[in-house]
């Protein structure tokens, strides 16, 4: 346990908290809480005492929990970690103080007594259980239920987890509650409520629901409708074709849900649409995920102000017909109004091939797309973010945004049809702002040069795992960058010799990281030309055994070689080969 913890908490009572790996054999009457995270525990490592709080950090054996319950029968906060523990004994149910239980790390553990229910202070209960006890119901003082599992039957005995109808009486229930829904929900009183086994739970902020199977009646989430303080709603595995209206003639979440602030939605599979939610004044992240029949986000176009007022975050993961944002809306149509998320910065868009445009985004800094339709665009903004981030896996993607001219960094991944740079030279020309620059996983790119030149603002670049990459014998695209680049990282270039010989115009460079070059026996003695240079990392070179004209550079002020066996050997202090050359370095870092 962190030391500060440990004072703090020995300071404020020393004589009622133990905190530590055992006990002594007698405990003090003041005593009242332990937090042990000791390795070995016997039926006589838990004294008799007045214990309000035991935390078990580490494992205990499941034989040793009777002992415990029996000899601190006072509990009012109990946290165990039992990872052999298929059950815990039925004289848990003899803690009638206990509060708070908190069961999270178990793993095995598949269900709880049936006389749990007798624990009527039970305010919290953390942790995931196959099926819930029989009796939860009556918990009515319960306030934290983190998990509750509908339908399954424990493969001990022939239990049944809670039924939805228990969730009724938890009126007390608070925060956070993930509902599963397993195969076995074969309950008939199921279809005897008809308001919401939810609506009433009022203090209920964040509701999950995930089905483990396709449900026979969509009827059945009809029946969950959250209370109208909702503030984030997750849905998973679903497989209605719509999500219900609760009651509702409208199907706006603004008047059912008006404090909604997350949703996420995923793997429903057969969803043909969502409820209207662009009026969500509070809406602030929206998820959508493998919902392969959604074709529209919305039926109709609604203008004004009221468009997603509050949205920062959109994320449309694998949305298979994913057509546009407004069913039977075209380009042409979009004169007459001008929707537009006003606060959107950050935008994922991964596997949406049918997708081509998306409203404007005056605010977005953040776009990261992925496997879409190469028409794809977002409608241009009357003015955009001057700090604009993005991420595609294709450099074709780039003519996405309008404003390229306000990108500032740009990351290129697992681009494997781009062979030249210069591919994108007219992108790279409007690109004026940009400052940073990464490169990764490109399998065929042989150059850099064409499109580099351009970028006079850069001030950082990163090349890794480029494994075709040639030098220019031009010096290009070095020699340009020479007045702004600060920082430089060079990672498994494998088909380059040596490091590219244009980089000795880089004279404002800061920070240099390399990395596997397998290939590499020294630095070139060019490396002194470098005369702003204060930080170097060298990382996995076995064959490296100098450091070139390091010497030179007076400005250097961090050293750090990381597997480089033979360059480890010749640095060493003070007999080492190359100690000489790198003794004025205030800090040096070398190990294996």
């Amino acid at each position: 346990m962190h030391d500060l913890m440990h004072d703090l908490a020995q300071e404020v009572a020393e004589d009622e908290i133990i905190v530590g790996n055992s006990l002594p054999k007698t405990l003090s009457k003041k005593v009242r809480q332990l937090f042990l995270d000791g390795e070995e525990w016997t039926e006589s490592s838990f004294p008799k005492g007045n214990i309000r709080t035991c935390y078990m950090y580490t494992k205990i054996d499941s034989q040793l929990v009777k002992p415990l319950i029996e000899n601190w029968s006072f509990l009012r906060s109990l946290r165990l970690y039992v990872p052999d523990a298929e059950y815990l004994p039925k004289s848990i149910c003899q803690l009638l103080h206990l509060r708070y239980l908190d069961l999270s790390d178990n793993i095995k553990l598949e269900k709880l007594p049936n006389s749990i229910a007798k624990l009527y202070n039970l305010q919290s209960n953390c942790g995931g259980l196959p099926c819930m006890p029989l009796g939860i119901n009556q918990l009515t003082n319960l306030q934290y239920l983190t998990h509750f599992k509908v339908g399954k039957v424990s493969s001990i005995g022939n239990q049944f987890g809670g039924q939805l109808n228990d969730l009724k009486l938890l009126v007390n229930l608070r925060g956070e509650l993930r509902i599963k829904i397993h195969e076995n929900l074969v309950n008939k009183l199921e279809n005897k409520w008809e308001s919401g086994y939810l609506e009433h739970i009022m203090n209920l902020k964040v509701i999950r629901i995930f089905f483990s199977y396709e449900p026979k009646y969509e009827a059945l989430i009809k029946k969950l409708k959250p209370n109208r303080n909702l503030m984030h709603f997750e849905l998973e595995l679903y497989y209605g074709t719509e999500i219900p209206r609760w009651g509702r003639a409208q199907d706006d979440w603004s008047i059912t849900f008006p404090n909604l602030v997350n949703i996420e939605l995923g793997h429903c599979q057969r969803l043909r649409g969502i409820p209207l939610l662009s009026n969500l004044k509070h809406l602030k992240t929206l998820s959508l995920w493998l919902l392969n029949n959604l074709e529209y986000m919305e039926t109709n176009a609604i203008g004004g102000r009221g468009f997603f007022p509050s949205l920062e975050f959109l994320n449309l993961v694998d949305l298979k017909r994913l057509k546009g944002w407004w069913g039977g809306v075209g380009e042409s149509d979009m004169p007459h109004w001008q929707p537009l998320f006003p606060r959107l910065w950050t935008v994922v868009i991964q596997s949406c091939p049918k997708l081509t445009s998306l409203p404007p985004c005056p605010s977005l800094e953040s776009l990261e797309v992925e496997r879409i339709n190469k028409a794809f665009r977002i409608l241009p903004a009357p003015q955009g973010s001057a700090n604009l981030h993005v991420r595609v896996d294709s450099v074709g993607y780039l003519t996405t945004v309008h404003t390229t001219h306000l990108i500032t960094k740009i990351e290129i991944q697992n681009d494997y049809k781009l062979k030249r740079l210069s591919e994108i030279e007219k992108v790279f020309k409007s690109c004026s702002s940009l400052r940073s620059l990464e490169i990764e996983k490109c399998a065929r790119l042989t150059s850099i040069s064409g499109a580099l030149e351009h970028l006079t603002a850069l001030e950082s670049l990163v090349l890794m795992d480029i494994p075709t990459l040639e030098d220019n014998a031009d010096d290009m695209p070095w020699r340009s960058l020479c007045h702004n680049l600060r920082f430089l990282c060079l990672v498994s270039l494998r088909s380059l010799q040596m490091l590219p010989r244009g980089m000795k115009h880089l004279t404002a460079l800061q920070d240099l990281q390399i990395s596997d070059y397998k290939s590499l026996k020294g630095l070139l003695e060019w490396i002194s030309c470098l005369a702003s240079l204060q930080s170097l990392l060298i990382v996995s070179f076995p064959g490296l055994k100098s450091v070139g004209t390091i010497q030179n550079i007076t400005s250097l002020q961090k050293l750090k070689i990381l597997d480089c066996p033979d360059l480890r050997e010749a640095c060493q202090e003070p007999s080492g080969k190359e100690w000489p050359n790198i003794r004025h370095i205030p800090h040096i870092s070398i190990s294996q």
